[in-house]
């Protein structure tokens, strides 16, 4: 007789921690509202990001006037279920509410955290390990060791 348990292993952070959480049963979940203009996702992570300048190509931390009050940009990474399955969008948040697709990928989205004190995204597709940079721009890429492998179909 065999018997599986379903496990789950998710990229969190809470303050200035990060970490990896182990789910055994299911993921949590919490809605405060929709989001129409990246309505029909399989997954979503909202991620409260410091906003950088890039100055002769290095980015820099945004100064602002209090040291203990920090700009924080928000991304939203969506998986998408609709129209397009499989694909992934990266989409920012402006002051006023208003969302902006601003970046689309062909694969699907397995988990999304903050790194390196909220300065760069840790992007888990099904075969690589990505770093992001704040503008979204790929900072490191680490792939699969088997890469080229059959691998069974991600589903919700």
């Amino acid at each position: 007789m065999a018997f599986s348990l379903g496990v789950s292993l998710a990229a969190t952070s809470a303050g200035s921690l990060g970490g990896l959480s182990l789910f055994q049963r299911d993921l949590p979940l919490k809605t405060k509202r929709k989001l129409h203009a990246i309505g029909g996702a399989w997954g979503m992570w909202s991620l409260p990001l410091k906003q950088s300048v890039k100055v002769n190509g290095v980015s820099v931390e945004k100064p602002s006037a209090d040291p203990h009050q920090t700009d924080n940009g928000t991304l939203i990474l969506a998986t998408d279920a609709n129209p397009s399955p499989g694909s992934s969008r990266i989409a920012t948040k402006a002051v006023r509410g208003d969302i902006n697709i601003t970046t689309r990928m062909q694969i699907a989205t397995v988990g999304a955290a903050l790194f390196f004190q909220r300065t760069a995204i840790l992007h888990v597709v099904a075969n690589a390990i990505c770093v992001l940079e704040p503008d979204h721009t790929s900072r490191q890429k680490i792939q699969d060791v088997d890469e080229n492998l059959p691998r069974a179909k991600i589903r919700a």
